[in-house]
């Protein structure tokens, strides 16, 4: 097995997600890349985003990914249960014009069935990685697949989570306040998500394991 990298929220950065796949992780086909939803929305090149995942699906690489909010808007959307303006007012104007079009039904089907294939959860060794986090208030936590896409009350009953830190995006927070959670080994939760989008730095915080 070879080394497994955690990616977060994308939300269209395309130029930044190739150089980092490409000049700095620089995986190997024994590598896995996990991400954490969130491709659309936002920045200029969500289009492009999906591109490169699925070209590094055809190429053999080892990923999946958690379904993000966003990328679930994309699929409301297309099926009427919200309107245009509330996708727009969630950065959506910048996935239309990537596509070129002004209806999310002139998108190409190829995309929905992508993000239709995400998943809600993924356990995997210590860590279950979802989106957004888990809602151990409900009767079943692992069947409330809208709060792994949009909660963001991170307290966690380790009974429920099988003693596993959850991993998730989300919720931007500073470079400096993710590092000190990585740091801390006693911490429940993991929040990667460092805001790419609406930040000057063009960066992520990837956690390696």
């Amino acid at each position: 097995m070879g080394n497994r990298y955690i990616i977060p929220d994308i939300h269209g950065c395309y130029l930044t997600l190739r150089h980092m796949i490409e000049s700095i992780l620089k995986p190997d086909l024994g590598d896995q890349l996990i991400f954490l939803g969130d491709f659309i929305n936002k920045a200029p090149h969500s289009k492009k985003v999906l591109d490169y995942l699925m070209m590094l699906e055809k190429e053999g690489f080892n990923t999946c990914a958690a379904m993000g909010n966003h990328d679930k808007l994309l699929l409301d959307l297309y099926d009427d249960r919200i309107n245009i303006r509330n996708f727009k007012e969630k950065g959506g104007d910048q996935t239309l014009k990537s596509f070129g079009v002004g209806l999310c039904r002139d998108i190409p089907q190829k995309y929905f069935k992508f993000i239709e294939r995400l998943s809600p959860f993924i356990i995997t060794g210590d860590y279950v990685i979802v989106h957004a986090g888990i809602n151990f208030g409900a009767d079943d936590p692992w069947k409330d697949f809208q709060s792994m896409m949009t909660s963001r009350d991170y307290h966690v009953r380790e009974d429920q989570s099988k003693f596993k830190k959850i991993i998730h995006g989300h919720q931007a927070s500073p470079l400096k306040d993710i590092l000190n959670m990585v740091l801390d080994k006693s911490a429940t939760t993991l929040n990667l998500d460092n805001g790419c989008a609406i930040r000057k730095e063009k960066a992520w915080a990837i956690y390696l394991f």
